[in-house]
């Protein structure tokens, strides 16, 4: 994904944001600062095609599980019934672990995305990153 740097001195200091480039994704808590940014870097590079289906996944994902999360339901329990509900593109597993890696990076609850998503696919809880889920391993 290529990153390109501009003029984000208005980003507004709450987490929950909307950037003008992405004024019609839902809305969903990110952590810091730095992540704002991140993620309009990612929105304002993905404003069409496949890019932007991601990003629209990630946001509705994100956002969909707050909401089951504030009603009291746990991450574990609702992140792959909301990533499906969420999916309206028809992301291929690239794609869902594109959206995994940047909501893992820049959301409030992304460690405990990235633990869900490793453990579903067999990778240790606190691992660095969110593994690829689309790899396939073939042992001889």
């Amino acid at each position: 994904m290529t990153l390109t740097v501009g003029n984000f001195s208005k980003i507004p200091q709450s987490n929950q944001i909307t950037f003008k480039a992405s004024s019609n994704l839902p809305k969903f808590q990110i952590t810091s600062r730095k992540n704002r940014r991140f993620w309009a870097k990612c929105v304002q590079n993905n404003e069409e095609g496949t890019g932007r289906g991601v990003m629209a996944y990630a946001a509705r994902w994100a956002n969909m599980m707050e909401k089951a999360m504030a009603k009291g339901s746990k991450l574990e329990d609702i992140a792959e019934k909301t990533s499906c509900y969420s999916d309206t593109e028809g992301l291929s597993g690239c794609l869902y672990n594109i959206a995994v890696d940047t909501l893992s990076r820049v959301w409030k609850h992304g460690k405990a995305l990235k633990n869900w998503h490793n453990a579903a696919n067999g990778v240790e809880k606190d691992a660095q990153y969110a593994v690829n889920a689309a790899v396939l391993n073939i042992n001889i």
